[in-house]
């Protein structure tokens, strides 16, 4: 061959990729007035690197209107004429499909033409098993994970990008799950221990990096293996990170006592509300009810208060309408309570009697809270949120529907309306605040107003 001849090829060998850096640099700037014409003459004459960009452009509908057949159509010649680009998009979009059996091939090919990055990543992808594959193929999923494991390691050596870490052990941890926790009808105890390891190594290196989902799979891993103490130490280091499968684990472990001296309802319920807050859906409905467990006996009414808040978030997150209506009647009766405390003054120096009527099963209260004629009542003193004063004065519903008495009652009841408590009824099934009424020579403890909250406990 003449030297002439050897010139002119390495000529125009640097002036082809030349011209390949220039389509890239035009597209890439979105100056498609000049790629476009540009991308077309070299496709013509078949360039891999043209005809790869036009089918970007029309995959991503830069420059040109949007085209998936067009799209494809370019990249298979592109393929054709060997871009490694080609054969990773057409993986990617197959992909997109959910027919990542499909794409695993032009993935691999983008592998063997010289692509590292993304191809390893979404090689990992691909290979990675769902939930379903562990149901269906059983051993068969667990392969496809360590594979895909191995993809992602390789992934992270190229670029060190945590997430390839994550998704590495997240695919070794959760195939050494499948297999300690199934008995597959082949040999695994080989596999299992070198899966463990495997997920053991990504686990650390994520640790040590302060990464929150690797502090979470460890702790999970270590609950699995009842590691209790262990599990918990990792588990809250993930929640401290807001990872809310990690709190969603603190709070079954709560509810258990697993790691703790006790079962702890209050824990449980916080690690359950900070799950669903963070998005957990699985978390909403037991956290409404651990917190309404919690506040069910709550004092304090600020508590109350917020307590009454957060269920209105919680309720907000979970889809299903849980109600929590005892919490929300509770926070309106200290409310009442608040107000009557606020309102108190001395009362005019007249005898105070009891006669509250409207109980009979034909009437008001009686109708509404299922009483009537010889239902038993017993005074109460309510001060606060705190359990009443149960007073040893008591008697039934006479027959014309009242609670009566025929003495006027003593000195330091009329001492605890002053300061602002009331007075109520308490029956079998429910407790009924009293109304303190004038008339001309006597004060008369009667029915409040049916629509006011009454107590709840």
């Amino acid at each position: 061959m003449s030297r002439l001849f050897i010139a002119l090829s390495l000529s125009l060998c640097f002036t082809h990729a030349v011209a390949a850096a220039d389509l890239d640099a035009l597209f890439n700037q979105e100056r498609y007035g000049e790629f476009l014409p540009k991308a077309h003459s070299a496709a013509a004459t078949g360039d891999a690197q043209a005809l790869f960009l036009l089918g970007k452009a029309y995959h991503l509908g830069q420059g040109v209107d949007k085209s998936e057949a067009l799209a494809k159509s370019y990249y298979e010649k592109a393929r054709a004429a060997g871009s490694a680009r080609a054969s990773h998009n057409l993986g990617t979009v197959l992909m997109s499909e959910k027919r990542s059996v499909e794409a695993i091939p032009l993935l691999e090919e983008a592998l063997q033409r010289g692509l590292l990055m993304p191809t390893l990543f979404n090689l990992g992808k691909a290979y990675s098993p769902g939930d379903r594959d562990y149901q269906v193929q059983r051993h068969g999923a667990v392969v496809r994970a360590e594979q895909a494991g191995d993809y992602f390691v390789l992934s992270y050596e190229q670029d060190a990008d945590i997430t390839s870490l994550m998704e590495a052990s997240r695919n070794y941890l959760q195939a050494y799950l499948a297999l300690r926790n199934n008995h597959f009808s082949v040999p695994t105890e080989d596999t299992r221990e070198r899966l463990r390891g495997k997920a053991l190594a990504g686990l650390k290196k994520g640790m040590a990096r302060d990464n929150a989902q690797a502090w979470s799979n460890y702790g999970v891993m270590l609950l699995e293996e009842q590691d209790f103490s262990g599990a918990r130490q990792a588990l809250q280091q993930g929640a401290q990170r807001k990872v809310a499968v990690a709190h969603y684990h603190l709070a079954r472990m709560a509810a258990k006592g697993l790691g703790l001296p006790a079962v702890d309802r209050r824990a449980e319920a916080y690690h359950y509300e900070q799950a669903a807050l963070l998005g957990l859906k699985e978390a909403a409905r037991p956290a409404i009810s651990r917190l309404v467990e919690v506040l069910r006996y709550e004092t304090d009414l600020a508590a109350l208060e917020d307590g009454a808040g957060r269920l209105r978030v919680l309720q907000a997150a979970d889809g299903d309408g849980l109600r929590a209506d005892s919490v929300l009647s509770r926070l309106e009766w200290g409310h009442f309570l608040q107000s009557q405390r606020k309102q108190a003054k001395a009362l005019p120096d007249k005898p105070l009697y009891l006669q509250a009527c409207g109980l009979g099963l034909s009437q008001l209260y009686g109708g509404t809270y299922n009483l009537g004629f010889n239902t038993s009542w017993r005074l109460q003193v309510h001060r606060s949120l705190e359990k009443p004063e149960r007073l040893p004065i008591e008697g039934h519903v006479d027959e014309d529907g009242c609670a009566t008495l025929v003495e006027p009652l003593p000195q330091h009841i009329r001492a605890s309306l002053s300061d602002g408590a009331v007075l109520a009824l308490a029956f079998p099934n429910f407790t009924l605040p009293l109304a303190l009424k004038e008339a001309d020579d006597r004060l008369q403890l009667d029915m409040q107003a049916i629509e006011l909250p009454i107590p709840r406990f």
